[in-house]
């Protein structure tokens, strides 16, 4: 008889860069695919950045929140550079 594997449950916690992306994606009311298209990105890799996983370059950060009307503030929001900062 065939010992069956259980499925690993998906975690729940966000990648190492939590953002506001998917709520903005949803306010926007576009899908991830035609945001990908609109701004030029594998699609992929925009799941990845929306999962937290990726950290988009600045460019980029620029051209997600200016095609989502917001600012990358509201969606990475603000940094402090003492929090930050490399011991």
């Amino acid at each position: 008889m065939a010992v069956r594997k259980k499925k690993a449950k998906k975690a729940s916690v966000a990648g190492r860069f939590p953002n506001g992306l998917d709520k903005a994606i949803k306010a926007a009311d576009i899908s991830k695919a035609e945001l990908a298209r609109r701004l030029d990105m594998d699609r992929p890799y925009l799941l990845r950045v929306v999962e937290g996983y990726y950290n988009p370059s600045v460019v980029m950060a620029i051209a997600i929140a200016r095609e989502l009307d917001t600012t990358v503030e509201a969606l990475w929001g603000k940094l402090k550079f003492e929090e930050n900062r490399r011991r």
